[in-house]
């Protein structure tokens, strides 16, 4: 009978500490945890699940970021978006270099241009592996390629840079996407793609030409842009003492600020002409409106404006037979040919080439030097008119080339920045932005004080499939995002307010923005003192990024403590993890009636005690 009532309190025991499930604090062995981590979802999801599963039967694995983790294992050539995220030591494990890969490291592309104009994009490409492959890198839009080049690979590890190009056909946003293969050999490679925005604009630059006597580099140039639809032309040449001839609308001097601002550039003929009171001014409005001056003499002659080039020294050379000018890659490689040549000698501190002649003295014709926060530039090549004949669509393309793209690094009354950690201009889905805002007037000429800044972002203008931008000739689209951009009754909520906190600097402004969790393109407004700005933003859910340098990455995973190895080496990672991760005593709060093994005695005892009872006839 006592063993009968033995084995039944047990029982009865062991139900009242499940009921209880009472917690024991204790300090037990257990796996550490590591994140592993794929640095690009497209690409190299697979191969992080591959990683994840040789280092499960020795650790205990997160797939994604864990900053609470003992180690994290980057997998792929890309560097982490959110380094906060994980936990140290930090492994990367790397495609391997002996099937080829090749890398973009950076694509460079300007964040605005006009319309109908050539926009230079540049990728520069970290290949290795690859010696005796073709490198082909691709520009397109996110429907249809715009252009396409090859590069032979020479070296086993190669850093090229390859340039490529468009011509934007319409206004809005433009989504480029810039991809890279290695073609031929084993395993062609292709890279993750990396998407930039280019914020496309209709819009004509102001440029006023400024004579102080009939001048003919200057009469050219002003007709080769009287040509040319992005221009608007303004002139004033003086034909004789108390005359001038003028078209367009230039301002009466110099010296009238508020009318100088109406104008991203300048060009001047004949700058000896000069009075040292208009070179104040014109420097004036080079620190304030940050505007260029272009000087286009015709004859080496002295005058006030030299002091404004910086040049301590100048040299006149005439050449036979004409030398030819050469631009560089802001102008497209254009050219133009002289025999009369007018070079600094030396080049002013801060200055830079420009265009320069060709052949064994590569002097530098055309150049430019910064003055506040505008540029100078000046042009030797005195004659250049004179051998236009041969080849004159290249002397009008020259001169619209080097004049537009001055006046399209002048800053606007109001200017609209953002950047994306990581990213080359397209967002993820509530990815973090950082925009920037700038008021020049502020900026160039403080202080001014008064001042009051607003700013908002819009809602989706309309859904598109893959995130594309809508077509900025389509008057529903246009219409449908003035709509959303205003906030009108149709979509009230279109609109999310933006605040702007100051950064310290005069006329800078700063704000931190979640991009919206649905793909397409939004619009961020701001207004400031009357004046309107705008930038459309794009939101992909495949945005693509570029990849940091594969040794950048192994510098910084070991100052986090780790290495980088090849994906072929899993067995040294798995080596280098267990000596820098040894299993642990670590203390935690342990439930022992939650084992199910309590089961098996509970059952014993209620059996036997059941079976003691039966025999004895016991009820």
């Amino acid at each position: 009978m006592t063993a009968a009532r033995l084995a039944r309190g047990a029982a009865v025991a062991i139900a009242l500490a499940a009921l209880l499930d009472p917690a024991v604090t204790t300090a037990r062995r257990s796996a550490a945890t590591v994140a592993v981590v794929a640095a690009d979802q497209a690409t190299d999801s697979a191969r992080a699940e591959r990683v994840a599963e040789r280092l499960g039967d020795a650790f205990t694995v997160v797939r994604g970021p864990l900053p609470t983790a003992a180690a994290s294992v980057i997998v792929g050539s890309a560097g982490p978006r959110n380094a906060r995220a994980l936990g140290a030591p930090v492994f990367a494990v790397q495609p391997d270099p002996a099937t080829g890969a090749a890398t973009l490291i950076d694509v460079a592309a300007p964040a605005t241009a006009p319309a109908h104009a050539r926009v230079p994009v540049a990728a520069t490409v970290r290949v290795r592996g690859g010696a005796g492959r073709q490198l082909q890198v691709t520009l397109g839009g996110l429907d249809a390629p715009l252009d396409r080049a090859t590069v032979a690979i020479e070296a086993p590890d190669q850093t090229v840079r390859v340039p490529l190009a468009f011509v934007p056909a319409m206004s809005g946003p433009h989504t480029l996407r810039v991809e890279v293969s290695l073609e031929g050999g084993p395993g062609a490679h292709r890279s993750a793609h990396v998407d930039h925005v280019v914020h496309v604009a209709v819009e004509r630059w102001n440029v006023l030409f400024v004579d102080g006597r009939p001048a003919w580099p200057s009469t050219f140039a002003r007709r080769a842009l009287e040509q040319d639809a992005r221009f608007a032309v303004s002139s004033r040449v003086r034909t004789a003492p108390g005359v001038a001839t003028e078209a367009g609308t230039p301002p009466p001097g110099f010296s009238d600020a508020a009318a100088m601002d109406a104008f991203e550039a300048v060009v001047i003929g004949a700058p000896e002409t000069l009075a040292e009171a208009d070179v104040a001014a014109l420097e004036r409005y080079l620190r304030r409106r940050g505007g260029a001056v272009i000087l286009l003499p015709d004859r080496a002659a002295a005058g006030p404006y030299r002091r404004l080039t910086g040049a301590a020294s100048w040299v006149t050379r005439e050449v036979s037979p004409p030398v030819e000018i050469r631009g560089g890659a802001a102008l497209a490689d254009r050219r133009l040919r002289t025999r009369e040549l007018l070079v600094p000698a030396p080049l002013p501190a801060g200055a830079r080439p420009v265009a320069w002649a060709t052949g064994p003295d590569s002097a530098p014709v055309v150049w430019q030097t910064p003055v506040g926060a505008g540029r100078l530039i000046v042009s030797g090549a005195l004659d250049a008119w004179r051998h236009r004949g041969a080849d004159l669509a290249g002397f009008e393309a020259f001169w619209s080339a080097l004049i537009g793209a001055a006046a399209a690094a002048s800053p606007p009354p109001l200017e609209l920045t953002y950047s994306i950690p990581g990213a080359a201009g397209a967002a993820a889905p509530g990815g973090r932005l950082d925009v920037g805002l700038t008021m020049r007037a502020a900026a160039l000429a403080p202080p001014l004080d008064g001042r009051s800044v607003s700013a908002r972002v819009s809602g989706g203008i309309r859904p598109l499939p893959g995130g594309a931008a809508p077509d900025a000739e389509d008057p529903a689209a246009t219409s449908a995002a003035r709509s959303a951009s205003t906030g009108s009754p149709a979509d009230p909520t279109a609109t999310t307010p933006l605040r702007f906190w100051p950064t310290g600097a005069p006329g800078r402004f700063r704000a931190t923005l979640d991009a919206p969790t649905r793909p397409g393109t939004y619009l961020i407004e701001a207004s400031a003192d009357g004046v309107q700005a705008e930038l459309p933003l794009v939101v992909l859910q495949d945005a693509g990024a570029p990849s940091p340098d594969p040794g950048l990455l192994a510098a910084w995973v070991a100052s986090r403590g780790g290495a980088a190895l090849p994906e072929t080496e899993l067995d040294g990672l798995l080596a280098a993890l267990r000596e820098r991760l040894d299993r642990t005593r670590q203390r935690e709060l342990w439930h022992p009636m939650r084992s199910p093994w309590w089961i098996l005695p509970f059952a014993l005892l209620l059996g036997g005690e059941w079976l003691w009872r039966r025999r004895r006839g016991l009820a």
